[in-house]
């Protein structure tokens, strides 16, 4: 998110200059990880000096700091480490400054301030609690969690969404302090999307551009392409964990299930037959399809699915109606 930013004001013909000396911190813990010797002097701000992925250090006086190899040690009082969520390959970061996106981001998320021990411990609680119904409903979602995610951002109670990926900070999600079962589905969906983005970043699925036109389920503002294909596909995976939890009785799972299939079955026909994929894109698109259609295997008891089909629909109409001009690229 940092270089992010710092590209954004350098191109910028006004506004805040970029903040470069964070480069050295980042510097400094990439040695300090990678192990390797190291001198460097930086210059603490407020008291504080903030090593990403590490934690921070507070310097007993004021003024440019001289560090080394062995400038962090987790035990000297003056060091902060990240705190590490239960299993130990995730850090909860509520530290970094850059760990959320600034005002100017599109859609912006407010980052929780420093938690309490308290609120650690509170994050420890539903973060064990989410990974244990994931192991028990969904085991791979559940090994794609430990071992894609290196930090979770804790959000501000006030921010509009439970859970945000943000393409600059693959391994990070944005996560709403939660009950385990809503925190277990946030994670479900965010890390589908941290997937496709790195996916992205290697292989064009589709060449369309980005003006917001096609109804998606799950919004009520129009979507680009690529907006449509990564919602489509993190609800998928989503739908296929309320399977599997219904599956193991989880109270509510079906309605869930068939509510979020019928979303992604109303836009899968829009995706597959889009004029701008890519050969990748369409081969792409055909296997959600396939994961889809494979849900019939297990439907859910009496008329859900029908019934999750018909509210899609009237929401489809209702969209419509509001976004007349839009509404050729809602039709399935």
């Amino acid at each position: 998110m940092w270089a992010e930013e710092t590209l954004r004001r350098l191109h910028a013909p006004c506004g805040p200059p970029p903040d470069l000396g964070h480069l050295g911190a980042l510097a400094v813990a990439a040695a300090l990880r990678a192990r390797i010797p190291f001198s460097h002097t930086l210059r603490p701000l407020h008291g504080r000096l903030v090593l990403p992925t590490l934690g921070l250090l507070r310097p007993d006086r004021p003024g440019p700091l001289a560090l080394s190899e062995r400038s962090w040690d987790p035990d000297d009082p003056a060091t902060v480490p990240l705190h590490a969520l239960p299993g130990g390959r995730t850090a909860l970061d509520d530290l970094d400054p850059y760990r959320a996106p600034g005002p100017a981001h599109p859609a912006p998320v407010r980052p929780a301030r420093r938690l309490t021990p308290k609120g650690h411990k509170r994050w420890d609680t539903q973060w064990s609690g989410a990974l244990t119904l994931l192991e028990r409903y969904d085991t791979i979602r559940a090994e794609e969690t430990v071992q894609l995610l290196r930090s979770v951002v804790p959000l501000a109670g006030g921010s509009r969404s439970s859970g945000a990926t943000l393409p600059a900070a693959a391994g990070s999600v944005l996560a709403r302090a939660q009950a385990p079962p809503a925190l277990a589905a946030t994670l479900v969906h965010e890390v589908q999307h941290g997937k496709l983005t790195a996916l992205t970043d290697v292989l064009t699925l589709h060449t369309a551009d980005g003006t917001p036109r096609h109804w998606a389920p799950w919004r009520r503002d129009p979507r680009p392409l690529e907006g449509l294909l990564q919602g489509a596909y993190a609800h998928l995976a989503l739908a296929g964990y309320w399977q599997r939890a219904a599956l193991y009785g989880a109270r509510g799972a079906w309605a869930q299930h068939a509510r979020i299939r019928a979303q992604v079955a109303a836009v899968l026909p829009t995706l597959r037959a889009h004029e701008r994929l890519t050969p990748a894109g369409r081969e792409f698109t055909d296997a959600m399809g396939a994961a889809e259609r494979a849900m019939d295997d297990l439907p859910p008891p009496g008329d859900q699915h029908t019934a999750a089909r018909r509210a899609v629909d009237r929401e489809r109409r209702a969209w419509c109606e509001a976004h007349p001009e839009l509404a050729p690229f809602a039709q399935g």
